[in-house]
């Protein structure tokens, strides 16, 4: 059980992550073309 919430815990962590990328592309795209 412990073992399991560790690892839900990681794949939330990695799902954030991976989403602040995804929003971060556009503004480093919009900064480039101001």
């Amino acid at each position: 059980m412990e073992f399991k919430k560790a690892s839900f815990k990681e794949i939330v962590k990695h799902k954030i992550k991976w989403i602040v990328k995804i929003l971060n592309y556009p503004f480093k795209k919009l900064e480039e073309l101001m």
